[in-house]
């Protein structure tokens, strides 16, 4: 499989720690299923919900930056940290 679409979603802690636990196991099954490319859907579930899927958001880009890799869909091209 070449790509797919992470879905954040954490039932049993959906705050913005939980969403980032998902996020961290997704990659590893990803990684493990061969996935090369990926999209992260921070998931919102309801009117209070978008002040976390904003945090997410902003931590999940940081953690593209941080470790220098990653895809611009907008730029097509590989993120070097810019994005």
């Amino acid at each position: 499989m070449e790509t797919a679409v992470l879905l954040t979603l954490n039932t049993r802690n959906p705050t913005l720690q939980g969403r980032l636990q998902a996020l961290d196991r997704l990659l590893d099954l990803a990684s493990e299923a061969g996935v090369e490319k990926t999209l992260v859907d921070t998931t919102v579930l309801d009117i209070p919900d978008p002040g976390v899927v904003g945090k997410a958001i902003y931590h999940v880009k940081g953690e593209v930056r941080a470790s220098g890799r990653g895809r611009c869909p907008q730029r097509g091209r590989e993120v070097e940290g810019d994005a």
